[in-house]
């Protein structure tokens, strides 16, 4: 919770927001139903006490994405509201009104200076740098191999580590069928089939760069891999540079016609001999 809510000056800022929006700048109802909803969203869905409830009914690791039930984004859409009540002349009397609202708005503003490495997210590598507006928010390692196996791959059945594959190649490319994403063996459990979510992870290990290498690991998963090429569940593979001939000897030991079609980002696309660029089979 602490990495996605910024810890205690997260937490002073989204009060403030929960209070000053709703009951000093929209006010009368509206104010009050928005004011009493977040209020609830947040005892039900964020109370401490009831964690374990949710845990329990909803995948865990996916917890923190309760504080998305909050509607901060619209919380802050509406602090400009504010601005009439400050800047239009007001009737004899009220300037005590006015004060509250200049004192509210200026607790906003330095709470969103406190709270600034909360707001502020650094890319997660070297690799990942800052983009600007115009450019994809993805790793550009991940880019540049999109771009250049983008006519091989978009519409594929493909088997590539989890951090390509399983999170960025499928917002490029949405025809194109991920062997295994992410958490593959939560998603085929909950469908009531176990064995295939882990024979795709491990399918998964086998093509995976790994900073420890672990031949004995590697033997154990080998059966599962040469399962899913065998079964045609995957018709291209992606896999690090570094383990490029490793993998390469194990898909022609099935296969001779697997090789290799080019190297980009890091990463080296692999296809059997009948494939063509675009093509499902």
């Amino acid at each position: 919770m602490k990495f996605f809510v910024g810890g205690a000056p997260g937490y002073i800022r989204n009060i403030l927001l929960m209070i000053v929006v709703p009951l000093i700048v929209v006010r009368r109802r509206a104010g009050l139903f928005l004011f009493v909803y977040t209020c609830a969203v947040w005892l039900l869905a964020l109370n401490p006490l009831l964690s374990s409830w949710w845990m329990r009914h909803i995948m865990a690791l996916c917890h923190f994405r309760l504080n998305y039930l909050i509607p901060l984004p619209l919380l802050c859409a509406l602090l400009p509201a504010v601005a009439p009540g400050l800047l239009r002349k007001q009737p004899a009397g009220s300037m005590g009104n006015r004060l509250v609202l200049a004192g509210a708005l200026v607790a906003m503003v330095i709470s969103f200076v406190y709270s600034y490495g909360a707001l502020s997210i650094a890319p997660i590598s070297e690799e990942a740098a800052w983009k600007s507006p115009s450019e994809y928010q993805l790793v550009k390692a991940n880019t540049d191999f999109a771009r250049a196996a983008g006519k091989y791959i978009e519409r594929s059945k493909l088997l590539a580590p989890t951090w390509t594959a399983g999170c960025e190649l499928a917002l490029l490319f949405p025809e194109m069928k991920e062997v295994a994403p992410r958490l593959v063996s939560h998603y085929f459990t909950n469908a009531g089939n176990a064995a295939e979510g882990n024979l795709r992870l491990q399918a998964e290990l086998f093509v995976k760069d790994d900073k420890v290498p672990n031949a004995r690991r590697i033997e154990l998963v080998r059966p599962a891999f040469e399962e899913v090429i065998k079964s045609g569940r995957a018709n291209a593979v992606a896999v690090p540079e570094s383990q490029k001939a490793r993998v390469l000897a194990a898909l022609q030991s099935i296969d001779p016609g697997w090789h290799r079609v080019l190297e980009a980002g890091g990463l080296v696309l692999m296809l059997p001999n009948n494939i063509e660029p675009g093509s499902k089979e």
